[in-house]
C-alpha cells in the first residue's frame, strides 16, 4: 500500500480568492412556476423571487433539488424552524433570523427565511452552500445552483465535521504550548475551506488557485468574510485503503504535525499556525474516490484576523467609483494604521495541469496601490504617485470612516485595513476583495 503526501507552503500576509467549481448539476430558478433540473422542467408550488440580491425559493422545492429526502425536511411551527438533513450535513434555519446552524455550528448570514402567502421561503445561497453547492445570478429573474463535479466521486458518508473539530483543538494545543492565545471557530472560513477542499479532492490537484483561477481571499469574501485570512493547503493520496473516519483523522493529524515540525526558512505552515495576530480559524476537509480506486483527502486551514468589523462594503464597483468605508475596531489595544486599496488583474480559468504547479500566493504589491487613507493625511502619504490620499477619521470609541476611489482599470481591488500592535508591529487585519467592472 502506498501513501503519497504533498503539502503546499504559503507566504504569510497573502490574498484569498474564491473557487468556482465545474458545473455538474445546474438548476435554474426563474420567475415562473417551473424550474429546470438538468434540463428537465419541474413544477414548483409557488413563484421564487429575488429580494435585495438574494434568491428565495420555497423550502420543499429547494430541499428536494439539493437532494434532501422528503422525510428529512422538517418544519417546527412552535419555534418556526426548518431543519434539512442530507448525508452528514444538517442545517437549521429560523424564520426572520440571520443565523444558520450547520451541524450545530452557528453562522451569521445577510438574509433571513421568510413566510409569504403561507409558504416558507429560504435564501437559496446559504442553504445550497451548506450542502456543497454554489448559487449564481444569471439575471434579475434567474438563478443557478451548481454542484462541483470532477474526476473523482466525493465521499459524503463520513462525519468529517468531527475530524475538523479534532484538528481545530490540535491547533489550539499548539498555540497554547507556544504561549499564544487560542483561536475561535470561524464558520464562514470553514465553509470556504470545505468548498475548495471538495474541488481539490474531486479534481485531484493541490493549489491556492481554483479552476476559475481565483486565489483564496475572494473565496472568503464571496462567502461573506470581511476579515484578513491566510491559508494552509494540503492533499493526501491513499492507495489500497478503504476510507473511514479514523483513517482520515489519523492521516490529517500526521500532516498537521509535519507542518508544526517545519524549520526555517521552509516553515510557512508552522508560521501561519502560530501567527500571534490570528483570532479565528476554519477547517475544511473533503474526500473523493478516484477511478483507479485511490482516495484523495484535501485538508485546508483558513486562519482569520477579526480586528475590525466592516459595514456595507460593496462587492462590485464601476471604475473610478467612490465608496465609503465604515467600521469599528474589535481590539481596543490595537492602533489603526491605514486603509489601502490595491489593484490586480481579474482571474482567468486554469487547467488542472496549471493548478498542480504548487506555489505560494500573495496580495497585490504596494506598487499597485490606487487609493489610501491615513489619520494625518495630507501631512503623511504613501510614496506611490498614482495613489490618491484621503483623511481617515477615527473617534474615541474605535469607529472609523473614510472614502476611497476604485481604480481606473477593470479587475479586482483589494481593500486592506492595517493595524499596529502594542509592540509596534504593523500587520494587515482585514482584507476584502471588490470586483471592478463597467
Amino acid at each position: 500500500m502506498k501513501v503519497k503526501l504533498f503539502v503546499l507552503v504559503i507566504l504569510i500576509q497573502i490574498s484569498v480568492f474564491i473557487n468556482v467549481s465545474k458545473v455538474g448539476l445546474s438548476h435554474q430558478v426563474t420567475s415562473g412556476h417551473t424550474s429546470n433540473l438538468d434540463g428537465r422542467p419541474t413544477e414548483m408550488e409557488a413563484v421564487p423571487f429575488i429580494e435585495n440580491g438574494h434568491t428565495y425559493v420555497p423550502v420543499r422545492h429547494l430541499a428536494l433539488t439539493l437532494g434532501v429526502p422528503e422525510s428529512k425536511i422538517v418544519w417546527e411551527p412552535s419555534s418556526r424552524t426548518v431543519t434539512l438533513t442530507k448525508d452528514n450535513v444538517k442545517t437549521v434555519m429560523t424564520i426572520e433570523s440571520n443565523i444558520i446552524h450547520t451541524n450545530g455550528r452557528p453562522g451569521k448570514i445577510d438574509a433571513v427565511p421568510l413566510i409569504r402567502n403561507g409558504l416558507t421561503y429560504l435564501p437559496a445561497q446559504y442553504v445550497a452552500e451548506a450542502f456543497g453547492y454554489e448559487v449564481s445570478l444569471k439575471s434579475n429573474s434567474e438563478a443557478v445552483l451548481r454542484a462541483s463535479s470532477g474526476t473523482g466521486t466525493q465521499i459524503n458518508s463520513l462525519d468529517l465535521c468531527r475530524v475538523e473539530q479534532v484538528l481545530f483543538n490540535r491547533i489550539n494545543e499548539n498555540r497554547l504550548a507556544a504561549g499564544l492565545t487560542r483561536v475561535e471557530w470561524d464558520e464562514t472560513a470553514a465553509k470556504t475551506a470545505r468548498r475548495f477542499a471538495g474541488e481539490m479532492a474531486q479534481n485531484n490537484f493541490i493549489s491556492h488557485w481554483n479552476l476559475s483561477g481565483k486565489k483564496p481571499q475572494q473565496r472568503y469574501t464571496e462567502a461573506g468574510g470581511i476579515y484578513g485570512t491566510t491559508e494552509n493547503v494540503c492533499l493526501n493520496w491513499l492507495q489500497g485503503y478503504e476510507p473511514n473516519q479514523s483513517l482520515i483523522q489519523n492521516n490529517l493529524l500526521k500532516i498537521h504535525e509535519k507542518m508544526m515540525a517545519e524549520v526555517p526558512p521552509n516553515d510557512g505552515h508552522r508560521v501561519n499556525i502560530l501567527e500571534p495576530h490570528h483570532t479565528h480559524v476554519g477547517v475544511g476537509i473533503a474526500c473523493a474516490k478516484q477511478d483507479d480506486g485511490s482516495i484523495t483527502i484535501a485538508f485546508i486551514q483558513e486562519f482569520t484576523n477579526h480586528c475590525a468589523e466592516l459595514k456595507d462594503i460593496p462587492q462590485v464597483l464601476k471604475p473610478r467609483e467612490s465608496f465609503t468605508v465604515n467600521g469599528i475596531m474589535l481590539q481596543p489595544e490595537l492602533k489603526l494604521d491605514s486603509i489601502i486599496l490595491l489593484w490586480e488583474e481579474a482571474p482567468r480559468p486554469m487547467s488542472i495541469e496549471e493548478l498542480k504547479i504548487t506555489r505560494s500566493y500573495s496580495s497585490p504589491d504596494l506598487e499597485s496601490m490606487i487609493s489610501y487613507a491615513l489619520k494625518d493625511w495630507p501631512m503623511a502619504y504613501y510614496p506611490y504617485a498614482a495613489a490618491t490620499g484621503n483623511k481617515l477619521l477615527v473617534d474615541g470609541s474605535g469607529h472609523f470612516m473614510t472614502t476611497l476611489q476604485a481604480g481606473v482599470k477593470e479587475g479586482l481591488n483589494y481593500l486592506q485595513v492595517w493595524f499596529e500592535d502594542t509592540a509596534g508591529n504593523k500587520f494587515m487585519g482585514n482584507e476584502f476583495v471588490i470586483e471592478i467592472r463597467k
